[in-house]
């Protein structure tokens, strides 16, 4: 979970460092309700009161069984490194990785610098 600059609806710390919002607590009720796994970014020198609620709201849903917010485990496992590492502990001949997460390879532009050869990648 990340938000960009210069979206301040959901940033309501209203604090961004190198582009990117700084949680407070008073974004806690948000970030509480999100589906997401981890929240980025939150700096206890800035506002340890969101790192000691997280840490609670952690420690809930992990150990007393409050299940608000039940995690959607699909989402994870269908990512490409969480695929690679379960076939590197348990290897099957037939796996193949798909490296094509968030591009196609023809959309992969390979042009010449006068001074070295650079590799541009394009996003679909």
């Amino acid at each position: 979970l990340t938000i960009w600059a210069p979206s301040k609806a959901h940033c309501r710390s209203g604090y961004f460092r190198h582009s990117v919002c700084v949680f407070g607590v008073e974004d806690f009720a948000w970030v509480s309700s999100t589906p997401k796994l981890m929240a980025n970014k939150m700096m206890p020198e800035f506002d340890y009161g969101i790192v000691d609620c997280v840490h609670e709201l952690l420690f809930n849903r992990t150990y007393l069984g409050q299940d608000d917010h039940p995690l959607n485990l699909t989402l994870y496992d269908n990512q490409p490194y969480v695929q690679y590492h379960k076939n590197r502990l348990n290897p099957s001949p037939e796996y193949r990785l798909d490296c094509s997460y968030g591009f196609s390879h023809e959309s992969l532009l390979r042009y010449q610098d006068s001074s070295q050869k650079k590799l541009r990648i394009h996003y679909d």
